[in-house]
């Protein structure tokens, strides 16, 4: 038996309930316990893809008997690189997290929920049913949500919390719903079962087209796709490791790992192919657009995610999942080291609004180095670690339709728009209020040096493991260099103008009339969060005092007494208890 793929999501979630005890000892010993864990779990992670070979499937033991559905991990490329990449990126936030919250309180309730996010999402890469995935499923979603809402004494972070809960809720029920259909189909709900039965008459036309569209719209709302793209933003109350692991090692790519993992279905239909495609092109162009509108730093980059987020589900539904995969461990690369260095830049200058700083570059040197770096990589800037994958996403969409295209080129275009215009904003010209700053502690700093050696040099692994045939470009990869070469330089250069060399006369337009209008609409999620945070006010005046999140009180807090419970589920049906 290879202990590895068991360890590697077991690790985390049993240590995630005795880091609050060792907390009750000393703080700082509880902060380097997660640090130590995580670091055993990369570890594990790293190790379990050095030996891989092929694929295969372990089972220990049943674990729900009423539906003869065993406790199995399925070890192939997918789950061995997703793993180890998220092992990793998890390990080095939860390193950078001993700095940055080094003065808040309610550490071990901190500690204890990062371990348990990290470990239900483990759980999921690695599960081999689908039963079992939805389950680690909702621990990463219930995670997510008191993270968000970490600092409960304020509203927005509350209400910011309540909303991913609820809006997610959409996706979850739907997966449910195609898990539902399987398993009443073919009787199992075990990967290669499933797999083995696509197109057949048990599983085929209408009903797969059906169980496409419903897991389609699971993987919508853990991604926040257009509609349900607006918790994502909203995250940004949570503190800035939290936001950086939901966006980069955690909650928003388990969606596009669900269209990854159960490709071998959805691609028997091309009506639901081509679902995925316009929901991932509409999200991207969305969330650039509001990025460009957006002055808040950290929801600058929320839209980013989402926007990036869409790129994936193109890719899934221009037939290249694997290029999928590779965006989406390039993005949580480049994407974990943004989210850090926006974090140093705001704990420096204490605000998140960008028009109240420039001129930090001087004094923050090497966060502005790192930042640079990151920007240029989501930028597609070769060979950096986001150039492989959006070349290939941009000749296989130059293949697909000259529609598909031109609307790849425009996100492209916008992507390095909005990254720079927040690096000139941020990081130069002259500070617009006098906020003093200074770099960042050493234990903040090295997490972000290694991201930065991971996006410039992850692409080089990436593309020469045997785990999984990642870049299948066919284009000279010269030529790609040269076309996203230039998408990426007409974005600097429409950047420089409109913020830099014009910056009062760019200023100036986006307030008049209907520039401004479309701004309005833009801040709002495209219009969206107007009409959700109706709808949530309705939700919450008619749940009142009993939704209120993270309270303080286990008594009254509905959503940690639903963890806590998920948590001693998981532990029973392991034998643990």
């Amino acid at each position: 038996m290879n202990y590895a793929p068991w360890l590697l999501w077991l690790i985390p979630l049993m240590a995630a309930p005795l880091a609050p005890l060792v907390s009750m000892l000393r703080q700082r010993a509880a902060d380097w316990f997660t640090v130590a864990v995580a670091a055993i779990t990369a570890a594990v992670g790293i190790y379990q893809a050095a030996v891989f070979t092929s694929p295969y499937t372990e089972t220990v033991s049943t674990w729900i008997a009423q539906l003869n559905l065993p406790l199995q991990v399925d070890v192939d490329g997918i789950a061995v690189l997703t793993g180890a990449f998220v092992a990793l990126v998890a390990f080095l936030i939860v390193l950078y997290s001993v700095g940055y919250m080094r003065h808040e309180g309610g550490k071990a309730r901190y500690n204890f929920l990062v371990l348990l996010f990290i470990g239900g999402m483990l759980g999921l890469v690695m599960a081999g049913n689908l039963i079992q995935f939805y389950f680690f499923w909702e621990i990463v979603g219930i995670c997510s949500a008191l993270l968000i809402a970490f600092y409960y004494t304020r509203p927005e972070a509350r209400r910011g919390g309540m909303k991913a809960f609820l809006m997610t809720r959409v996706g979850d029920a739907s997966l449910l719903v195609s898990i539902l259909i399987i398993y009443s189909t073919i009787h199992t709900t075990s990967f290669a079962s499933i797999f083995a039965s696509a197109g057949t008459a048990a599983l085929g036309g209408g009903t797969l087209v059906v169980v496409g569209i419903l897991m389609t719209v699971g993987a919508m709302g853990k991604s926040a796709q257009v509609p349900l793209h607006t918790w994502l933003p909203d995250a940004m109350e949570a503190p800035t490791p939290v936001t950086a692991l939901i966006h980069a090692a955690t909650m928003v790519n388990a969606g596009v790992y669900l269209l990854v993992r159960m490709y071998p279905l959805l691609h028997i239909s091309s009506a639901v192919l081509d679902t995925v495609l316009v929901i991932g092109l509409l999200t991207a162009l969305v969330g650039g657009l509001c990025a460009m509108a957006e002055n808040d730093f950290k929801r600058i980059f929320a839209y980013s995610t989402i926007s990036q987020l869409g790129f994936m589900f193109a890719a899934v539904g221009l037939g290249l999942p694997y290029i999928a995969l590779y965006l989406l461990i390039g993005h949580g690369f480049f994407k974990a080291l943004i989210f850090l260095s926006a974090g140093s830049v705001v704990e420096a200058v204490g605000t998140r609004d960008i028009s109240l700083m420039g001129g930090l570059a001087g004094k923050m040197k090497y966060t502005y180095s790192v930042f640079l770096v990151s920007i240029l990589a989501m930028g597609g800037l070769p060979p950096l670690v986001g150039f492989w994958s959006k070349g290939a996403i941009t000749e296989q969409a130059a293949a697909h339709s000259s529609l598909v295209f031109m609307s790849v080129l425009v996100i492209s275009v916008l992507t390095s728009i909005y990254g720079f215009r927040a690096l000139f904003k941020v990081f130069h010209g002259e500070s617009r209020s006098g906020l003093s700053a200074r770099e960042a502690p050493a234990i903040m700093l090295v997490p972000m040096i290694l991201l930065c050696l991971f996006v410039v040099t992850a692409w080089i692994p990436l593309n020469y493991q045997n785990i999984l045939p990642l870049y299948s470009g066919s284009a000279s990869w010269l030529i790609t260099a040269a076309e996203e070469g230039a998408i990426l330089a007409t974005g600097l250069l429409i950047a420089y103008l409109a913020f830099m060399r014009y910056a009062a006369e760019t200023a100036e337009i986006a307030v008049r009339g209907g520039v401004g209008a479309a701004r309005g609409v833009a801040l709002t999620g495209m219009g969206f969060d107007t009409l959700y945070n109706g709808l949530q006010k309705r939700v919450l005046r008619a749940g009142g005092a009993a939704t209120a999140v993270q309270s303080g009180s286990f008594g009254m807090n509905m959503v940690l007494l639903i963890a806590v419970f998920a948590l001693i589920v998981l532990l029973a049906g392991l034998g643990v208890l």
